[in-house]
């Protein structure tokens, strides 16, 4: 396998993380291996064996928008300032690309122990942790995944592709301990549109619960949903609402600093 480059990308801008032969750290093709499951053919309910993984056939626009990452040409080297902003790694390989997700568990910045023959403390480094694990892959005007999260952590914009929520989805969004949902509210009778973000919802409730003051304060400067240590839902707005406040479409223009809420996840 030799050198390979690792690029990563966090705050909508793209570096090269680092040079180096990650043979025996991530064996990221491992997954040309693995038998390839329609997504859009299971209608978001299958679940995964150990050894299979989920396909995406995309659109024209949407397969050249991934394909674009192949051009790093203009990709600086990441300095230690930002390492702590990357929010996925990947390599190119034969016109492949490979993608892992960068959670806080990933990095270190903090004092910490090295042991070798010695035991040498360093106080000052960043360390960004490599593992052995593909989360997303694009080859062949396909998008693979195991987790449809994962997929729309790194590319928004293909978020339409969700499946509508389920009855048991509805029961666990009505029994969630920090969602408060009007009775006068049908869910079942929601169009489309709403029913994918409530299922959506539904996928990243832990970590809005695990993050609950970080999403309440984003939201107080946008929309009045959340109350006291509850999230109001009373009519079709807020789902919408609260969809947005998850993944972060609302933003603050920088000259006029007007609140605007995006129409698009698709990253610049």
């Amino acid at each position: 396998m030799g050198e390979i480059s690792i690029f990563g990308s966090g705050k909508k801008k793209f570096y090269k993380v680092a040079t180096a032969n990650i043979k025996n750290i991530w064996n990221y093709n491992k997954i040309d291996n693995l038998k390839k499951i329609d997504f859009m053919q299971e209608k978001g309910s299958y679940k995964l064996e150990e050894d299979e993984i989920f396909f995406i056939k995309l659109n024209k626009d949407e397969s050249l928008s991934v394909s674009n990452l192949l051009n790093t040409t203009s990709a600086n080297d990441i300095s230690k300032k930002y390492l702590l902003d990357l929010e996925y790694v990947f390599v190119i390989k034969q016109n492949k690309i490979f993608f892992q997700r960068i959670f806080k568990t990933n990095l270190i910045d903090k004092p910490f122990w090295i042991f070798s023959d010695t035991a040498t403390l360093h106080t000052k480094d960043t360390v960004l942790v490599l593992q052995n694990r593909t989360d997303i892959a694009f080859m062949n005007d396909k998008i693979y995944f195991f987790k449809f999260s994962d997929l729309t952590a790194v590319f928004k914009n293909l978020s339409h592709y969700y499946r509508e929520a389920s009855k048991e989805d509805l029961q666990i969004f009505r029994a969630n301990k920090i969602i408060d949902i009007d009775p006068i509210l049908n869910l079942e009778k929601l169009p489309k549109t709403s029913l994918q973000k409530i299922a959506q919802i539904i996928d990243n409730l832990q970590i809005l619960n695990e993050n609950f003051k970080i999403y309440k304060q984003y939201a107080d400067e946008y929309v009045e949903i959340f109350d006291d240590n509850k999230i109001k839902i009373v009519t079709k707005q807020d789902i919408d609402s609260l969809h947005n406040i998850i993944f972060q479409k609302y933003f603050q223009t920088t000259i006029n600093t007007e609140k605007r809420v995006a129409n698009s996840f698709q990253k610049l």
